[in-house]
């Protein structure tokens, strides 16, 4: 396969030169990264080596597929965080399917953080057909498993990742091939979603917060979400959680201020800059 950057929807393999037939599937779209996409790509290849995968990395891109191309294919994103437009959605001829980072008891925005604050014992991952509203299509399948009780964000996305896994080798071969439709599972979506506001208001700290409940949203929230990490504001300035989890500093410019041992630094561009990138990529929710 190869990459190309500076195209951001690009087939990852040559069609077949025989025309398929105008019923058929011919095209999967991964709207997903270009890194993403090649790395789920071999998966869904094996089982259809005359596929057509071509990888959109945006809305932009996903709308500057023609719409032919657009009638004989199927779109899926994994753990993805883009909103398909409704009119894409209609002109897709095999659907649209979601591999979600959580469990229907958690649609929305970052549902690894919010499991990890409400203290979950078991969570998973969905695959879900995409609808017009956000993580609320036909649920297609679940994979559970239990969290250790000293699971963080790094142990969860782990066994979130091997979730996904899991869920795209079992049904990779019926998203490569088939134009039969998907049966669904009877599990509805939990009605209260995860939403980016309700990840800054928990980790909008205030002065008089309790130990437990800080070290608890640093546990969930800490890494942050590519937008938000924990913050205080104190004397009119903005102090974020800092990153190292020792607490130790490489940059000693920065004023600091001390809650129950947790350090927050000065908000600057530098920092926000080093958050911005510990995104971990499991936020999910966008996709529908």
């Amino acid at each position: 396969m190869t990459k190309m950057p500076q195209k951001s929807t690009a087939p990852l393999a040559t069609p077949s030169p025989t025309p398929a037939p105008e019923s058929s599937l011919s095209t999967l779209i991964l709207l997903n990264s270009q890194e993403a996409a090649e790395k789920f790509a071999p998966i869904f290849r094996q089982h259809n080596e005359v596929l057509n995968i071509l990888v959109a990395t945006s809305i932009e891109a996903l709308r500057a597929i023609p719409p032919e191309v657009l009638s004989r294919a199927r779109l899926i994103s994994i753990c993805g965080s883009h909103i398909v437009p409704a009119e894409i959605l209609r002109a897709l001829g095999f659907s649209a399917f979601n591999f979600h980072p959580g469990p229907p008891s958690y649609p929305g925005w970052a549902p690894l953080n919010f499991a990890l604050y409400d203290g979950v014992t078991g969570y998973g991952t969905t695959l879900h057909r995409m609808t017009e509203r956000v993580d609320a299509g036909p649920i297609v399948a679940l994979d559970l498993f239990p969290v250790p009780p000293d699971a963080d964000i790094e142990m969860l996305s782990g066994l979130v990742r091997d979730s996904i896994g899991r869920l795209i080798q079992a049904f990779a071969k019926h998203l490569a091939t088939s134009t039969a439709a998907f049966p669904a599972v009877p599990i509805p979506w939990a009605r209260s979603r995860t939403t980016k506001r309700a990840f800054a208001a928990h980790c909008a700290v205030g002065p008089d917060i309790e130990r437990r409940e800080l070290l608890r949203r640093v546990r969930a929230f800490g890494p942050g979400d590519g937008h938000t990490v924990p913050n205080i504001d104190n004397w009119g300035y903005r102090f974020v959680l800092w990153p190292e989890p020792d607490g130790s500093r490489d940059d000693c410019g920065l004023a600091s201020v001390d809650l129950h041992g947790i350090r927050f630094v000065l908000a600057s561009e530098p920092d926000r800059a080093r958050h911005e990138r510990r995104e971990g990529g499991l936020c999910g929710d966008g996709a529908r």
